[in-house]
C-alpha cells in the first residue's frame, strides 16, 4: 500500500493495473478449471457462462467472455503464456477468441485453431501493440 500514499500516479496506475490483470488471470483460471471439470452440470446449469455468471456474481457478457477466452487457451498454449508474462491482456485474448465463431464446430473448428496456432507469434505482437 506505500506506492498509493506518496507514490506518483504513473506508478499507482502501474500497479492498478497488474492488479486488474492478476484478477483476469485468476477469473480465467477459474472458468478454465469448471469447464475442464464439467462442474457446472452439478447444480444444473446448461453453459459454463450461465455457471460463472450466477457464482461469480458477474454479468452474462462477461460471464460469456471468461468462457470463450478459457476454451482459446485450452487450444492456444502460447497464448496462456503471454496472458500469464502480461505481455496480453483478456481484452485482446477475447478479439483473437472471437476470430473462430462459437457455431463452429468439429473439425472446422479444428482447422481454424490451427491456422491460428500457426501465427500466434503474430496475433501477440500485433495484440501487444493494441490497447484494447
Amino acid at each position: 500500500m506505500q506506492a498509493f500514499r506518496g507514490g506518483s500516479a504513473r506508478r499507482n496506475g502501474m500497479l492498478a493495473a497488474r492488479i486488474d490483470h492478476l484478477g483476469d488471470r485468476v477469473s480465467v483460471r477459474a472458468a478454465r478449471e469448471l469447464i475442464a471439470s464439467g462442474g457446472f452440470h452439478h447444480d444444473a446449469s446448461t453453459t459454463p457462462a450461465r455457471w460463472l455468471e450466477r457464482h461469480m456474481g458477474i454479468t452474462r457478457r462477461e460471464a460469456q467472455r471468461l468462457a470463450r477466452v478459457a476454451g482459446l487457451l485450452d487450444a492456444m498454449p502460447a497464448l496462456g503464456a503471454a496472458f500469464a508474462s502480461g505481455e496480453v491482456r483478456l481484452g485482446h485474448l477475447d478479439a483473437i477468441a472471437r476470430i473462430v465463431p462459437s457455431r463452429v464446430r468439429g473439425e472446422d473448428r479444428d482447422a481454424m485453431l490451427e491456422a491460428l496456432r500457426e501465427c500466434a507469434a503474430e496475433l501477440i505482437t500485433a495484440a501487444a501493440g493494441c490497447d484494447v
